[in-house]
C-alpha cells in the first residue's frame, strides 16, 4: 500500500472507534454518517426519526420508546377544578319568586307568579342542589412538544 492509502486506512479505523456500534451521530447535514466520516462502505447507520433523546435512568431504561406528539386529556387527568355559582332569590308577599344562578359560563333565570311560571335562560336554581354551567371546550388534542431544533440523528448498527 502507498502511504496515502495507509494514512486514509488509519484515519478510517480512528473513525470507527470513536463511532463504535450503537453510538449516536447528530449532524445538520442530511446523508448518512458512513458517506459523511468514511467515504461509504465502511459502517451501517440507522437513522432515529420523530423521537427526542432522554438520557436513560431506573425508571426509563436504555432502549425503552413512548411519549406522544399529541394528547387529549381524559377526565382525571383534568385538574380538580369548581365552576362557581350565585344562587339568589327573593320572593314578596303577593306570591311571586324570583330566582337567579349565574356561573362561570352561564346564567339562568326563573320566577313565578299566582298563576304558573315562566323560565328563561338556563332554569330555575335549587339552593340545596349544585348549579350547572354550560359546557365549554373542544375535547382537541393539544401538542405535547417543548421547544426545540432539529437535527438528523444516526445510530450506527454495525
Amino acid at each position: 500500500m502507498t502511504e496515502q492509502k495507509d494514512l486514509k486506512e488509519l484515519i478510517r479505523e480512528v473513525l470507527l472507534a470513536v463511532h463504535p456500534v450503537g453510538s449516536l451521530f447528530f449532524t445538520s447535514d442530511d446523508r448518512n454518517p458512513d458517506v459523511i466520516l468514511f467515504g461509504g462502505g465502511y459502517s451501517k447507520w440507522k437513522r432515529i426519526e420523530g423521537r427526542f433523546i432522554y438520557g436513560a435512568s431506573e425508571n426509563r431504561p436504555i432502549g425503552q420508546t413512548g411519549g406522544e406528539e399529541s394528547h387529549t386529556l381524559t377526565l382525571q387527568e383534568m385538574p380538580t377544578h369548581n365552576h362557581k355559582g350565585i344562587y339568589w332569590s327573593y320572593e314578596n308577599e303577593g306570591g311571586w319568586q324570583v330566582d337567579l344562578n349565574v356561573g362561570t359560563i352561564g346564567y339562568g333565570l326563573s320566577w313565578q307568579g299566582l298563576g304558573g311560571s315562566t323560565t328563561g335562560g338556563g332554569g330555575a336554581g335549587d339552593p340545596n342542589k349544585d348549579l350547572q354551567t354550560a359546557s365549554t371546550g373542544g375535547s382537541q388534542a393539544h401538542n405535547n412538544l417543548p421547544p426545540f431544533a432539529v437535527y438528523a440523528i444516526w445510530e450506527r448498527i454495525e
